[in-house]
């Protein structure tokens, strides 16, 4: 065979046992991972430093960034409340709270990344000027009766379920975040909720009214 025999070389986690069928004029060689896995990579890719594990290395470093604690911390209009289970694909989502009082789940990438900063509100503009003029002391007051989403958890705004099966209650008011609660159950959780609405939601409410009479 032409050219340099890489049989034996390491790179970075890949050990060269073998050269493969070409592609075209690209030579290929299998190589052994540390993991375990055997993997075909192109002998360019292994020599400029592209290809250094069977994939497991790039998974190591996503699985180390889901597990940081993101709690409490603020992405743009978000702000992250709780970790949840892992998508299809694997990744950590996170429940956030938007400026705009609408809950959200995303991906860990998505949020450090800055790639999403909001529930969507964001992406679909400035709010109109019919939603301008019912504005309470920077409160928008129709979204403070917005219906809850069809993604929710529980079928219930501002209501979660946690990994031991209890029930959290929580509503963001002129974007920050009230804690009203860890339940044993749905209908208490339900229940702080809604007394959560009419002590800090009903005074806005009511001031629009009064205003519009």
């Amino acid at each position: 065979m032409s050219g340099i025999d890489l049989t034996g070389n390491r790179y970075g986690r890949l050990v060269v046992i073998s050269e493969a069928e070409r592609v075209g004029e690209n030579r290929r060689w299998v190589c052994k991972c540390d993991c375990g896995n055997e993997v075909t990579v192109y002998g360019s890719s292994l020599k400029r430093g592209r290809t250094k594990s069977c994939g497991c290395l790039r998974k190591e470093r996503t699985t180390k960034a889901d597990e940081r604690d993101l709690s409490g911390r603020r992405f743009g209009k978000l702000l992250v409340i709780e970790k949840l289970s892992k998508n299809e694909y694997g990744r950590i989502i996170w429940k956030c709270m938007c400026d705009c009082g609408s809950e959200t789940e995303v991906a860990y990438y998505n949020l450090v990344s800055e790639k999403t900063t909001s529930c969507g509100c964001v992406r679909v503009g400035h709010l109109n000027e019919a939603l301008e003029t019912q504005r309470v002391d920077g409160v928008v007051v129709p979204k403070l009766k917005q219906k809850v989403r069809v993604d929710s958890s529980t079928g219930h705004k501002g209501v979660s379920k946690t990994k031991n099966g209890k029930y959290v209650a929580r509503l963001m008011v002129k974007g920050k975040d009230k804690y009203l609660g860890t339940h044993e159950t749905l209908e208490l959780a339900i229940k702080a909720r809604k007394r959560g609405e009419e002590l800090y939601y009903k005074p806005y409410i009511e001031a629009l009214e009064g205003n519009n009479d």
